[in-house]
């Protein structure tokens, strides 16, 4: 995430033109857009690597798509003003439960 932010932070002037262009309303809708864009990719990426249900495109192809279809989100959601220290908070949060689900779920699975 460091080289992301640093990114972020030398292309400022850039980004501070774009979102003196665009209404809160109108980044938050890029936003969602990209964030459906960044499901279908994901989902593409899931079907290359399982190959239970074939897609024309290879796992290195839907790894690029998901790659950038990621990009965009993250630059969307930085240009609508998302606040670093509540996602940060939020990740932290979801993390804990993420792994005591896994665990509950390891252990249910073993009984």
């Amino acid at each position: 995430m460091q080289k992301i932010i640093e990114v972020l932070e030398s292309e400022r002037y850039t980004l501070n033109k774009i979102m003196g262009r665009l209404s809160t309303t109108e980044s938050l809708a890029q936003t969602a857009e990209e964030c459906a864009e960044l499901a279908q990719a994901a989902l593409k990426l899931r079907r290359a690597i399982d190959g239970s249900n074939p897609t024309p495109k290879s796992v290195h192809e839907a790894t690029d798509a998901f790659n950038e279809e990621l990009a965009d989100v993250l630059l969307a959601a930085y240009v609508a003003g998302y606040d670093e220290d509540a996602v940060a908070k939020n990740i932290k949060r979801k993390i804990k439960r993420w792994i005591e689900r896994l665990d509950h779920n390891g252990r249910h699975g073993n009984e």
